[in-house]
């Protein structure tokens, strides 16, 4: 075997090598983790290519666009690395990446610290950073309130900014001028810890 021959086998098995180790790196990129720190009601978690199971307290390992379901009678808080998210009532909430969301149904709240987050509803898309906000959506209206922070709304061409202390809704090809905001979401949770949650007593 010549030595060029020999040299290029060499390149081969290192280049087989490195990508076979960076495989189990890669997994875990591809996976988030969340700490569910309080569960009231039935709360489920479907993952792509299985089955949905029933979640309790504790911590989670899950692949990417993992979604969570809570049903009427749940409500669950969930920390991840980017944010604090709530859920209540009938929830379907996708985590499409470490720092993006989409609320397909329900009722969720987002504290969110200093990175900038993606959210997403059927009506509009939304980035906030340094924000607290609720998100109300059903198949033909979302509502977003800001309780902290502001939050920048896009819906086709338009976009807008939404601050702290306003609303906004969006229904198909619709959105709403900023309006003050409504106790019903602004209350939706006092953003305490669980037991001195007044939502919760």
């Amino acid at each position: 075997m010549s030595g060029v021959m020999l040299k290029q086998l060499k390149r081969l098995l290192l280049i087989i090598l490195l990508t076979t180790a960076l495989t189990p790196f890669q997994a875990l990129a591809a996976d988030i983790e969340l700490d569910m720190s309080f569960m009231r009601g039935r709360v489920f978690i479907k993952s792509p290519d299985k089955e949905p199971f029933e979640a309790h307290a504790g911590q989670y390992r899950l692949p990417l666009s993992t979604s969570v379901v809570s049903l009427a009678d749940g409500q669950c808080f969930m920390q991840l690395p980017v944010a604090e998210l709530r859920t209540k009532q009938e929830t379907i909430l996708a985590i499409l990446g470490d720092k993006q969301f989409e609320l397909r149904q329900g009722l969720a709240g987002f504290r969110i610290g200093s990175d900038t987050v993606k959210i997403s509803t059927a009506h509009l898309g939304l980035e906030v950073a340094d924000a607290l906000i609720v998100i109300k959506a059903n198949p033909v209206l979302t509502r977003l309130c800001v309780i902290k922070g502001k939050a920048v709304v896009e819906q086709g061409k338009s976009k807008t900014t939404v601050l702290a202390g306003q609303e906004i809704a969006a229904a198909p090809q619709r959105l709403s001028q900023v309006y003050k905001q409504s106790d019903e979401l602004r209350f939706t949770w006092y953003w305490v810890s669980a037991d001195k949650e007044p939502a919760l007593q």
